[in-house]
């Protein structure tokens, strides 16, 4: 049996979770419709600030058990993984972890077991990561116990990363898992192991190719393909197939040259379903015959990356996700009952984010996730022969959807000709122009803004602010030539992208002159800064969060440059020639800065440490200019607690609500 789940092709932030039906009782979606322009309803700042509810709903192959993941709503520092009669809706078993360590992906590993890893967060922007922890127990609550990881081993922390390849078919006590030991800094082979999922008994099967190569499982679980970002070889993208019991390298490109990922297996076990975007520049999905090389094109988006697929358990493709605008799904096979119940769900919610979480064996009952830009995750129970939905749960049960902000996409034309992709969220009730804030989102490579549910676009938005989000070249998911244009151009086109973004709106009137502030985390704290600096007469303000602001710095200072798949990366991303690095650092020209300038970071921050500001504060008190500090002592890279997020909020609004000049 292989996991009920969408394959991913991209990394996607996703793990935040807490309390379940069995706790609060099922949820009800009938609501009254608010006047959202008044202050009487304007949802409190810590229901923005707070973590999600829910994370994910997953039902047993027989249907007979739902489990979900969740934290206490009271006390965040508790995750849990709880096991339901599906019957009567009573708690069979649970278990918990604490800390800001949480139980993140889950599933059935066969009818009576399941299988919890465990995921560590420290700050808003870090992307959560595996810690290789594996908790398993039986629906009962029965021969609990750590099955991988430090914490079964009794000592030590280290990390030994785990992801699970396939549940083994014929092998219903065993799962076949990867496993890299993320304390060496130069990267180490990838190892597949079979793990016992009661005893935690492990045995390795292979070893990979490369340092940090991700491994491919047919469907009976033998290792077949694999590939990677070898550092060895400067960050190259390398393809390798398994034949024998030896390893051949297919095909190794430099990254700016794009790669060929294969992402499973067909029905015959022998077909491989392959995305490729090194022979085009925008992802295309094809069919590979590996015995003859003969290639079948499935599937290409005309103008973005393909986001994930829909595989059935028995390796049928049965569509495509890709987000060009709004989420869009397109059905590849509805002659199959699965195929043609995937198909009445995204008829169904249409326009909508729809993730489909887990299904029975036979078919019969499926969970799915429904998303908006309005509305956060709500989570239902299908009934696939009488294609009815039962609502079960809420992400975020506080927040109302009717007093939450529409999100608009459209596409610019930027001063070079080159076509970029914007959001604008408008305050809901409220006729413009607006005062705005400008976001750019972090990264910045390979990552994009999505039309889906922000609390921080939500919260200015509900308090009267137009909110301008920018997929500016560098940015990912528009293909090869779109994210690499954007490799060595921080503050240079770049920085134009979002320049004349704002110019556009105001040329539209959505605000006006003297009423725009920018406001980013990580490179959107660069880009806030470098915004700022290079444009001193287009920001009414600039609020900069964890962020870089010299490039130099970047080169040695933070966990990027501490691997050596790190330092290829920012050789290949910033370049190496100082001069240049110090011309695109806007720490080195503040002298230009004009607008009120706002310093936020956690003083535990990894990924950006905390002399980034340290350096900007010293500079600015140099050139004797004013700005407003918030540093907190046990925050990393972005506030996690909620405490300190309401703070955050509280100080944000009141700075822009000082330095723009419009009325909300």
């Amino acid at each position: 049996m292989r996991l009920l789940r969408p394959v991913k092709i991209h990394n996607i932030v996703f793990l935040l979770t807490v309390l379940f039906f069995a706790v609060s009782g099922l949820v009800t979606f009938a609501a009254p419709s608010p006047d959202p322009s008044s202050k009487d309803n304007q949802t409190p700042l810590e229901v923005f600030a707070g973590h999600a509810v829910y994370e994910d709903i997953k039902l047993s192959p027989t249907g007979e058990y739902l489990a979900a993941t969740f934290f206490s709503p009271d006390d965040v520092t508790e995750s849990k993984l709880v096991v339901l009669d599906i019957k009567n809706m009573t708690v069979t078993a649970s278990a918990h972890v604490r800390g800001n360590e949480f139980i993140s992906n889950f599933f059935w590993a066969n009818e009576e077991r399941i299988v919890g890893q465990i995921a560590q967060k420290v700050g808003w922007q870090d992307q959560p990561f595996l810690t290789g922890n594996m908790v398993a127990m039986n629906w009962d609550g029965k021969k609990k116990r750590w099955i991988f990881g430090y914490r079964k081993d009794g000592g030590g922390r280290t990390f030994r990363g785990a992801s699970v390849l396939s549940t083994l078919p014929e092998e219903p006590k065993k799962i076949l898992v990867s496993s890299n030991n993320f304390s060496n800094k130069k990267g180490s082979y990838t190892e597949a192991l079979t793990l016992d999922i009661y005893t935690g008994r492990e045995r390795t099967v292979v070893r990979g190719p490369a340092r940090n190569s991700q491994l491919v499982a047919d469907n009976e679980g033998r290792i077949r393909y694999a590939f990677a970002s070898n550092p060895d070889k400067e960050n190259a993208n390398e393809i390798y197939q398994r034949t024998g019991g030896d390893w051949q390298l297919v095909s190794s490109s430099p990254p700016s040259k794009g790669g060929v990922v294969p992402v499973g297996f067909a029905a015959d076990n022998e077909a491989v379903y392959v995305v490729d975007n090194a022979e085009s520049d925008i992802e295309q999905l094809y069919l590979l015959q590996p015995k003859t090389g003969a290639r079948k094109p499935l599937f290409q988006h005309d103008k973005v990356d393909i986001s994930s697929l829909e595989i059935s358990s028995n390796g049928d493709l049965l569509g495509v996700y890709t987000e060009p605008d709004y989420p869009q799904y397109t059905a590849i096979n509805i002659d199959s009952a699965r195929g043609r119940s995937i198909q009445h769900i995204h008829d169904t919610f249409k326009g909508y984010r729809v993730g489909i979480s887990s299904a029975t064996t036979d078919g019969s009952l499926m969970t799915l996730s429904v998303e908006s830009d309005r509305s956060p995750k709500v989570f239902f129970l299908y009934q696939t022969e009488e294609k009815k939905f039962i609502p079960l749960a809420k992400a975020y049960p506080e927040v109302s959807s009717e007093l939450m902000a529409s999100m608009t996409p459209y596409n610019l034309t930027v001063r070079d000709g080159t076509s970029v992709a914007v959001y604008l969220t408008l305050p809901k009730g409220k006729t413009g122009p607006h005062p705005m804030v400008v976001m750019p989102h972090g990264g910045p490579h390979g990552v994009r803004d999505y039309w889906r549910f922000d609390p921080y676009v939500q919260m200015l938005a509900s308090r009267g602010f137009a909110v301008l989000q920018v997929n500016f070249r560098g940015s990912g998911g528009y293909g090869r030539e779109f994210l690499y244009s954007g490799y060595k151009r921080w503050g240079l086109e770049m920085q134009d992208d979002v320049t004349d973004a704002t110019l556009w709106a105001i040329a539209n009137g959505i605000t006006t002159p003297n009423s725009v502030c920018i406001f980013g985390a990580s490179y959107g704290g660069y880009a806030s800064l470098m915004g700022a600096v290079k444009e001193p007469d287009l920001y009414a303000c600039a609020i900069v969060y964890v962020g870089v602001y010299d490039l130099e710095m970047m080169l040695t200072e933070g966990d990027i440059p501490e691997t050596k798949s790190g330092k290829n990366y920012l050789d290949q991303a910033l370049g190496n020639d100082l001069q240049d690095l110090r011309q695109r650092s806007p720490i080195n020209h503040l002298e230009k800065l004009t607008a009120p300038l706002m310093i936020v970071h956690g003083a535990k921050d990894q990924r950006v440490p905390i002399e980034q500001a340290e350096a900007l504060r010293e500079r600015m008190d140099d050139l004797g200019k004013e700005y407003e500090w918030l540093v907190k002592p046990n925050e990393g890279h972005g506030f996690y607690d909620k405490d300190n997020r309401i703070e955050l909020y509280e100080a944000m609004l009141e700075f822009l609500n000082r330095h723009t000049l419009l009325q909300r």
